[in-house]
């Protein structure tokens, strides 16, 4: 029986059911791939991206960059005196830096919690406003939330679009367990989103042999299910190897805004 159904149920209703209990099972098995998606992309920000293959090896994947496209910003913005800190300054450098190399322009900055709070404590002091509106876009908003993925649109500030992405993930116990943040919470990450970017999402080989029979090893995904007996029950498995990789690894740089 499912929450709010009939306690006298007919034969329908069971399959009904019992489909619908199969088909939230295999959701949340795709929202568990798609959330390691996210890790993955949230680290390749990093420079580094940790990939296990269990119980098989672990993977350090270093992605090498300009080390001019990391660094501290000339002061920080909580820096106890408010006046100090240029926010302005530091996204034209970030700019400068791109437009060098790789001759691209930032169009989006992805703050950490500690510099989301940093940035909108510096608007309100230094008296610079974010434009909410999302021209580019073709929406009007003027009061925003946070989304279902986590993040919220600060505004446009600088010709760059700023948005908190504070969501965290559960690590699983074989990765250590606890949570851990998609966005470093002290840093801004200014992207340059388009296709000049050539970021890719790449894909293993399913290493199944059912999968190989079939000829669906080569796959997003490959889903599989079968029963075992006494205690009778079925299993479900879900198997999928992405990798993104950003292709260009200068078309975004890394700014440590925060002390700490």
């Amino acid at each position: 029986r499912r929450a709010g159904s009939p306690v006298f149920v007919n034969g329908a209703q069971q399959a009904d059911a019992v489909q619908r209990k199969v088909a939230d099972d295999l959701q949340e098995m795709r929202n568990q791939r798609d959330n390691s998606i996210e890790w993955l992309c949230a680290q390749s920000l990093t420079g580094t991206i940790a990939y296990q293959v269990e119980p098989h090896e672990n993977y350090l994947i270093t992605i090498p960059r300009p080390a001019t496209h990391v660094f501290n910003a000339p002061v920080f913005w909580d820096d106890a005196d408010p006046t100090l800190p240029n926010p302005e300054q530091d996204a034209h450098l970030v700019k400068r830096i791109m437009s060098e190399n790789p001759g691209l322009s930032p169009t989006h900055c992805l703050l950490g919690t500690e510099a989301a709070d940093a940035l909108i404590n510096l608007s309100k002091r230094q008296g610079f406003l974010f434009d909410k509106r999302r021209l580019n876009d073709g929406n009007i908003t003027l009061q925003t939330q946070f989304e279902e993925s986590g993040a919220i649109y600060l505004g446009r500030a600088f010709g760059i679009d700023f948005w908190e992405y504070s969501r965290v993930l559960s690590l699983p116990v074989s990765n250590g367990g606890g949570t851990v943040n998609l966005i470093r919470p002290k840093y801004a990450e200014f992207i340059h989103v388009g296709p000049a970017a050539d970021r890719r999402l790449y894909f293993g080989s399913i290493p199944d042999m059912t999968a190989l029979q079939n000829n669906a090893h080569v796959a997003e995904l490959f889903v599989k299910s079968w029963v075992d007996e006494d205690p009778s029950q079925i299993t479900y498995l879900l198997h999928s190897r992405p990798l993104p990789w950003p292709r260009r690894a200068n078309t975004w740089v890394s700014v440590k805004v925060v002390s700490g």
